[in-house]
């Protein structure tokens, strides 16, 4: 389901965020019932609800106004609706709330217009008198209390006990949000913060670029009293050691708040850094900027962030209507590195295996297109694994072990081959060459998988998030592929058992296996 899911705060002011119902359970770690920001996708509620609660008799309104195609475009979180057709319609009450989290955790009983979905863009229609009899009685329209808008509704924000009214908020990714006013005519205010970021840290940075290094941030974590400390931090590598508190942006404001589930900081820039020729000059226009989530060790030491992003905002954007930030495209050295890595392990690679496995009875040819394509395969993958380990973040150990182990395995299939013992004139094969092809071919085996799986841990990455059609590409090959590959050994099979000679016995030229 699609859900609207709206609550009363301690002021009785309504709240409201846009869900996402993934499963029957409360969010965590994105599973359940999450906000969209929290499974990758947007924000369509938050700045439209308005409500009342009217605590005579116990009826509470809530108002909200969504876009009909409110859909994000990576995330299957969104549910478009048309005026001219039927829209089956959910809902429930519950009086379990995280409020510290900012989240539901249960409900006390549903409905469903399973069997008779509403027309929303029909001709106006009373149906209310059919409803059951309220167990309290209704409140007039003469005497209905007024709906307030929101605190939101105006770009205002709740940081450190009071109310901050900004210019110009708009969300970022990954439950972040930004609010912001230029200051006089040479500084800039803003605050960012998180939802359900109790045990974490969170950055901001206004860059020259979409990477780190070189840039400074404030950043943002708990103390131990309940609270949150702010600190102006320099990126000046991309390890823990190299980020370090050197307040090189001169702020004349920097503090740090944590209420009510929300961690957020404050923070006020000139616009030109003085004595900082190499940090961005800011003014209304779109503006790089990074923001990023981690874990703190102690102390100021910060561990690499977990989940980090780069997009353009546009600071001369007025009102809650700020388009949502450009997200930074990967560098292109890392581009590359996917590409090449792609190539190499899911299309060439396998298919100089398959080449020597199946195709021994076209002649020698088989031997010069199997060394040919898996010499270019191993380059191909050589290269991507040099660009990753000088352009990449690092902070995936398991994309970067995974990624290692398979290259060196693959470069050491080179060597492998240039010690191959040659092939006897006659007889079977030697103990020496019958060794080779146990490693050679097992080494190959262990090559494809790891490599393979790396792929699918590479496109979950958080600074690519790669989209389901990438998933489900590479996917659809590698099925297409262990299918050949079953269908071709069940033939070879058949035909043993039949009697009939297979290619590709255990003897001599005999490369890695399928």
């Amino acid at each position: 389901g699609d859900a609207a899911i709206i609550w009363f705060d301690g002021d009785n002011n309504a709240v409201g965020r846009d869900f996402f119902l993934g499963a029957k359970a409360a969010c965590e770690s994105g599973n359940g019932v999450c906000r969209d920001n929290q499974v990758g996708g947007g924000e369509h509620v938050r700045n439209s609800v308005s409500g009342s609660f009217n605590a005579e008799t116990g009826v509470a309104t809530v108002q909200f106004t969504r876009l009909l195609d409110a859909v994000d475009d990576d995330v299957d979180a969104d549910i478009a609706l048309d005026a001219g057709a039927e829209t089956v319609i959910i809902w429930a009450i519950g009086e379990q709330f995280d409020s510290e989290r900012r989240r539901p955790l249960s409900h006390v009983g549903a409905g469903t217009r399973g069997g008779k979905p509403i027309a929303l863009g029909r001709d106006a229609q009373d149906n209310c008198a059919a409803a059951p009899a309220a167990t309290e009685p209704p409140v007039a329209a003469t005497e209905s209390p007024v709906v307030q808008p929101p605190v939101s509704q105006d770009c205002s924000v709740e940081f450190g006990g009071e109310t901050l009214t900004y210019d110009s908020c708009q969300p970022l990714t990954f439950g972040m949000e930004m609010f912001w006013s230029f200051v006089g005519e040479d500084e800039i205010e803003v605050v960012f913060q998180k939802d359900e970021a109790a045990d974490d840290y969170i950055g901001f940075s206004f860059s020259s670029g979409s990477q780190m290094v070189g840039n400074a941030a404030v950043i943002v974590y708990r103390d131990g009293d309940g609270g949150a400390v702010a600190r102006d931090y320099f990126l000046g590598a991309k390890s823990s050691q190299g980020v370090s508190v050197e307040n090189r942006q001169n702020l004349s404001l920097i503090e740090g708040s944590f209420r009510n589930g929300l961690l957020a900081g404050r923070f006020v820039r000139k616009l030109t850094v003085p004595g900082e020729p190499d940090f961005p000059v800011l003014s209304p226009g779109d503006t790089n900027a990074l923001w990023a989530v981690g874990a703190r060790t102690g102390s100021d030491v910060l561990n690499i962030h977990s989940q980090r992003a780069a997009g353009v905002i546009d600071l001369g954007a007025v009102g809650v209507e700020a388009p949502a930030p450009v997200a930074s495209s990967l560098k292109a050295s890392l581009v590359a590195h996917a590409v090449l890595m792609g190539l190499s392990w899911v299309v060439l690679v396998p298919s100089g295996v398959l080449i020597a496995r199946y195709l021994k009875g076209a002649g020698p040819i088989w031997f010069q297109l199997h060394r040919a394509i898996n010499s270019l395969g191993v380059l191909m993958f050589f290269i991507a694994w040099i660009i990753g380990l000088a352009e990449g973040s690092r902070t995936s150990k398991t994309h970067l072990s995974l990624g290692s182990i398979a290259v060196i395995l693959g470069v050491l299939q080179v060597v492998n081959a240039l010690l191959r013992p040659h092939a006897p004139d006659a007889g079977g094969p030697t103990k020496q060459r019958f060794i080779w092809f146990l490693i050679h071919s097992n080494a190959g085996r262990l090559a494809i998988i790891l490599a393979i799986a790396n792929v699918f841990v590479g496109l979950n990455l958080p600074a690519v998030s790669a989209g389901s059609g990438a998933f489900i590409a590479v996917g659809v090959f590698v099925g297409l592929l262990a299918i050949f590959i079953c269908c071709a050994e069940l033939y070879r099979f058949l035909k043993a058992r039949n009697g009939g000679k297979t290619t590709g016995s255990s003897g001599a030229g005999i490369a890695s296996a399928a």
